[in-house]
C-alpha cells in the first residue's frame, strides 16, 4: 500500500507553499537459479512554493526534499566461470541494498522577458548515498569470488550529479509575411557524477560537463506547418552512459560509453 499526504496554502500574494510526504513501491521478483530479489520502498518528503512574480511575467518554483529508500534495487550483470577462464553463465541480476537516501534543492525559473523573449532556468543540488550493499564487482571478478566482495555503503548511485542545471533562452523574429523565424540557445551543465555504484575512480567516473543545443526554427505565417534546424552538443562533450570490461580476470580492459 502506498500513500501521498499534501498540504498548502496561500503565503503572501503570488506565492502559493506547499508540504507533501508520500511513498512509493517497486515489487520484488524471481530471478534465474532461483535468486530473489526483495521489494524495495521510498517515503518522500518534499517543502516548496510556487510563485508568479512581475505580474504574471514571471514564475519561480522552489522545492528541497528528502528520499528514504528501504531495500534500494541495483542490478549487475554476474557471470560464473570455470578455473580455466571458461564462461558458464551470464544472467543479469537484482540485489538490494539495506537502502539508500536522497536529500536536494530544486529551483525552476521562467520568464516572457518581453512578448517576444523567453528566459528559462533550472537548478537542482542533491545528496545521495547507498546503505550497506556487500557485493562483488562482477566487470572485474568471478560473480563466485566472494574473497573480492566489497562493502558499498556511503557509495553514491550511477548519474546521481551532485549540482546541475540548465539554461535556455529563445527569441521570436516576427516578418512582414506574418511567418517568425525563432532562434534558441540552451546549455545544460552537471558536475562529476558515477556511471555505476561501484564508485571506481577514473573508470567509473563522468567529468563535469556542458552541454549547449542551438536550434533555428521557422513558422509559415497561418502556423500550418514549421521547419526546424538544430545542432545538439555544440561542444562536442563526451557524455558517457556507462562503464564495463573486456578480456579474462587478470587483464581486464575497461570501456564506457
Amino acid at each position: 500500500m502506498t500513500w501521498p499526504l499534501r498540504a498548502d496554502a496561500d503565503l503572501w500574494k503570488g506565492t502559493t507553499g506547499y508540504v507533501s510526504a508520500g511513498t512509493g513501491f517497486k515489487g520484488g521478483n524471481i530471478e534465474d537459479g532461483g535468486f530473489t530479489a526483495g521489494p524495495e520502498t521510498l517515503t518522500n518528503y518534499e517543502v516548496g512554493t510556487k510563485s508568479t512574480l512581475f505580474g504574471g511575467k514571471a514564475t519561480l518554483n522552489l522545492a528541497a526534499y528528502s528520499e528514504d529508500f528501504v531495500g534500494y534495487q541495483v542490478n549487475q550483470v554476474v557471470t560464473l566461470r570455470d578455473a580455466s577462464g571458461n564462461t558458464l553463465s551470464t544472467s543479469l541480476r537484482t540485489v538490494n541494498a539495506k537502502g539508500a537516501k536522497a536529500y536536494g534543492f530544486e529551483a525552476e525559473f521562467n520568464a516572457r522577458l518581453t512578448p517576444v523573449d523567453h528566459l528559462q532556468i533550472t537548478l537542482d543540488a542533491q545528496h545521495t548515498e547507498l546503505e550497506d550493499l556487500l557485493t562483488i564487482d562482477n566487470r572485474i571478478y568471478d560473480g563466485a569470488d566472494f574473497a573480492h566482495a566489497r562493502q558499498l555503503k556511503v557509495n553514491e548511485p550511477p548519474h546521481a550529479a551532485h549540482l546541475a542545471g540548465t539554461v535556455g533562452y529563445g527569441h521570436v523574429f516576427a516578418l512582414g509575411s506574418g511567418a517568425a523565424i525563432t532562434p534558441r540557445f540552451t546549455t545544460h551543465f552537471e558536475d562529476k557524477s558515477w556511471l555505476s555504484y561501484f564508485n571506481v575512480p577514473t573508470y567509473d567516473e563522468q567529468k563535469a560537463y556542458t552541454k549547449s543545443d542551438l536550434s533555428l526554427k521557422y513558422d509559415e505565417p497561418d502556423r500550418r506547418w514549421s521547419l526546424e534546424a538544430f545542432v545538439l552538443n555544440v561542444e562536442d562533450a563526451t557524455i558517457k552512459t556507462n562503464s564495463g570490461t573486456f578480456g579474462p580476470i587478470g587483464a581486464k580492459v575497461w570501456t564506457s560509453v
